[in-house]
């Protein structure tokens, strides 16, 4: 991802958030995406992931996931419901 990608990535994820009633805590939420937001080889199709993991990381959750794509998220924890474990 390039960095012009990257900023247009965090432009939309800022964009979705503003729009959005759902979230209580932006400032600890954004910051967390804007990290994930450079993870390396992100492309805009990611951002529902992105977010995803975001919002994981902010709760404190562990995402149960078969999708080997979340992985590229260091902080994010992760089980796959179908092997078991916790990466």
């Amino acid at each position: 991802m390039t960095s012009k990608e990257a900023e247009q990535t965090l432009s939309l994820i800022r964009t979705l958030m503003e729009r959005s009633t759902c979230y209580t805590n932006l400032s600890g939420h954004a910051g967390i995406a804007a990290e994930l937001a450079e993870t390396p080889g992100l492309r805009s199709d990611d951002v529902p992931d992105l977010e995803i993991a975001a919002l994981a990381i902010e709760h404190g959750l562990v995402l149960a996931s078969h999708d080997h794509g979340f992985r590229r998220f260091s902080r994010l924890r992760v089980v796959d419901p179908l092997m078991g474990g916790v990466t």
